[in-house]
């Protein structure tokens, strides 16, 4: 028998003084691989192995799997041929206890093996066997970002209890300055006091115009009225700031209230359809889970057909269509939304993963796969071939700084200014029960000096007409 030199494979090399330059066990590896020809079944993934087809017609693969495999077919001497599954699923189980999806030609053995970024999930561990993960990351709720409203943005930036109370502090204040004003000026000059409506009306706009930091010609001359205004004015400051700082944040980048935040508010709500990719994992585990949230979500929305897609991108594509909130792997999901800022992810993500490769039960070429796939991880290949193939996520920052906007001022927010109102408040009250206390007896002198000095006048007056009648009777007697 003769062998060409095509058919001879190298597999090590010996020297006298070193022997063999590897372990016979490697050896006999690398004989068991070489001219070997594997159907690996795969499907089209952005950036993990992803199929574009040239003008001419010629399929090509790319992608951080698809460097993988490359490394593995050099390093153990192996060809392979990519197939696609006919029902374009991942894998999961039928109701009949069959697998669908590349899970299931893996395990009926149409395929030697399954190459993407397959989640290891326990079900699927009872079926196939998984390779050493390469990938570990969570799953995102993906939802299309809400416009905000224009018209009302200028109530951002307080609460609507706030709101409430500083609409409230206006009339209060302004009856406390009214009712000081109007006791002053009807005590010193009771002829010419003012009306009480006019009273009313300065002292609404005193209060009124000092929240548009405006001053006001009328100045009060008790001091328990200067206090109030005091008081006010310092309150005005500081509810101002608080304004004008939350608001030039929310006019530079305006805050978006997202639909959901979490599973629970997801499941809870039912303004949105939600769904994610049929057969996959996410779809197993919400299916398959004893988990309460889970369980809502599926009998709400996830076991209907028309709410799950086939890839992500079609998953997407519904997003964006609006009314729907799409549930995937974080690489998956990812670059498929990072230059298009119109979509929203979740502060929560969920069901922490790891990714590898789905081998047959019991395969004897998983030991060198993992071998290798291990090397590749320690030596940072995989990490230098994620920066190659990602894109840049030109949205981040946009998103980061829609969370970082700060929340409406709440009342606990702004509570040293309304109690620095109310002890001003307090404290003038008390200054004018005291003045008014004096200013009372004060009034009460007058009174009594008044009326003393009119029974004076009147005795007078009594007097001097009883001396004129005396007068007349003498000159008639006379006459």
């Amino acid at each position: 028998m003769s062998l060409a030199s095509d058919q001879l494979t190298r597999v090590t090399t010996w020297r006298r003084d070193t022997g063999f330059a590897q372990p016979l066990r490697d050896m006999w590896t690398l004989v068991k691989f070489t001219n070997k020809t594997f159907t690996i079944v795969t499907s089209s993934l952005s950036v993990f192995h992803l199929k574009t087809t040239t003008k001419n017609g010629t399929i090509i693969w790319s992608g951080i799997c698809i460097e993988i495999l490359k490394a593995l077919a050099t390093a153990l001497h192996f060809k392979y041929h990519l197939v696609l599954p006919p029902d374009g699923k991942w894998g999961s189980p039928e109701a009949d206890g069959s697998w669908n999806g590349m899970v299931g030609m893996v395990k009926r053995g149409d395929v030697d093996w399954a190459l993407g970024k397959f989640t290891v999930t326990n079900i699927r561990d009872t079926v196939v066997d998984y390779t050493s993960p390469f990938w570990y990351e969570s799953a995102l709720i993906v939802m299309k970002k809400p416009t905000s409203d224009g018209l009302l943005l200028y109530l951002g930036p307080f609460r609507q209890d706030v709101w409430f109370l500083l609409l409230l502090s206006v009339p209060v204040t302004t009856a406390i300055i009214a009712a000081a004003n109007y006791g002053e000026t009807h005590m010193e000059e009771t002829r010419n006091a003012p009306k009480l409506n006019t009273i009313c009306s300065t002292c609404f706009w005193l209060v009124f115009g000092a929240m548009f930091q405006q001053g006001s010609q009328w100045s009060p001359r008790l001091n328990a009225t200067r206090i109030m205004v005091a008081c006010w004015w310092f309150f005005v400051i500081v509810v101002a700031a608080t304004y004008t700082g939350n608001l030039m944040a929310v006019l530079a980048v305006p805050k978006t209230v997202y639909p959901v935040q979490s599973l629970r508010e997801l499941a809870e709500q039912s303004t949105y359809k939600y769904g994610t990719t049929a057969g996959a994992a996410i779809y197993t585990l919400i299916g398959k889970s004893t988990f309460d949230v889970y369980q809502k979500m599926w009998q709400r929305s996830v076991k209907y057909d028309e709410n799950n897609v086939k890839s992500h991108a079609e998953g997407i594509r519904k997003v964006k269509k609006g009314n729907y909130i799409y549930l995937g792997e974080m690489t998956g999901v990812a670059p498929l939304i990072y230059d298009d800022c119109q979509f929203a992810v979740a502060k929560e993500t969920f069901f922490p993963s790891s990714f590898a490769f789905v081998m047959p039960e019991n395969s004897p070429y998983l030991p060198a796969f993992n071998k290798i796939i291990n090397n590749l991880l320690e030596t940072g290949l995989i990490e230098r071939w994620r920066a190659q193939y990602y894109p840049r996520d030109v949205c981040s920052s946009i998103r980061e700084s829609e969370m970082s906007v700060p929340d409406p001022a709440t009342v606990k927010d702004t509570l040293g200014a309304f109690v620095l109102l109310f002890a001003g408040t307090f404290l003038a009250t008390f200054v004018l029960a005291f003045e008014f206390k004096f200013s009372f007896i004060h009034v009460l002198k007058c009174i009594r000096s008044f009326v003393k000095r009119k029974d004076i006048d009147t005795e007078s007056t009594a007097t001097t007409k009883h001396d004129k009648r005396q007068h007349q009777t003498i000159n008639l007697n006379y006459g």
